[in-house]
């Protein structure tokens, strides 16, 4: 997909290549991603830093989470 490395945060992040064969779902909204709730919550990693992903909804790719814990998604 065009764009996504540009939405990583900073140089330190790594880019993967989208796999549309492995959706995540989210376990744990906090605080800062409760509002990405209401979509349906099936997401494909694009970045990984220090435990963390990059994210972005399957259904509405504009939809996306820059950083979350790794450990808040589950296959």
């Amino acid at each position: 997909m065009k764009g996504l490395r540009e939405q990583l945060w900073n140089n330190e992040w790594t880019y993967v290549i989208p796999n549309f064969e492995t959706k995540y779902v989210i376990q744990n909204f906090d605080d800062v991603n409760e509002k990405y709730e209401k979509y349906d919550n099936n997401w494909i990693i694009f970045g990984i830093w220090k435990g963390k992903v990059a994210v972005f909804n399957n259904e509405d790719p504009s939809i996306i989470l820059k950083s979350i814990s790794r450990w808040k998604l589950y296959k």
